[in-house]
């Protein structure tokens, strides 16, 4: 969609950030391996699901497209962000497309201690990932913060 503007990031936080761990695993995009999953996984013939979104609508159409190819139909819900944000804090929405823009922190703990908190913005609160995390961020040796965020990442 945006050609070579995008890169492909598979960490909660961007390369550029201090600390932010690279060597984490990432997924290839691979519909016929999806599609075995699904199978696997008890779905032969695909679900449903509502995605919520606030802006980058296209992008959140070119997703639902990618996920059609499989077999998953998800329906767009497109709002206001203070509405789904609330709605994503309270546990209402299955899938959201949201952004974060770290309030321009050049550090990997400006995202990662968000969303791996065990706060409302942190849907999984895995206990493990939490303490990583946390750890990470109260650290100032950056070689074992990259550490710690290498194994909260994968």
């Amino acid at each position: 969609m945006v050609g070579e503007a995008a890169a492909v990031i598979n960490t909660p936080c961007h390369p550029d950030q201090v600390a932010c761990a690279q060597d984490v695993s990432g997924y290839e995009y691979d519909p016929a391996k999806a599609k075995k999953l699904l199978v696997e996984a008890g779905y032969p013939d695909g679900f449903e699901f509502d995605i919520y979104a606030y802006r980058q609508r296209e992008f959140t159409e070119a997703v639902i497209s990618d996920l059609a190819k499989i077999g998953v139909k998800a329906k767009l819900n497109f709002m206001q962000y203070r509405k789904l944000r609330g709605l994503a804090q309270n546990g209402v929405t299955p899938v959201h497309h949201m952004t974060w823009g770290s309030y321009s922190i050049p550090d990997a703990s400006a995202c990662a201690g968000v969303f791996f908190s065990g706060g409302k913005d942190d849907p999984a609160n895995d206990p493990k990932v939490n303490e990583l995390i946390n750890k990470a961020g109260n650290l100032t040796d950056q070689g074992e913060r990259e550490k710690l965020y290498s194994e909260a990442f994968n």
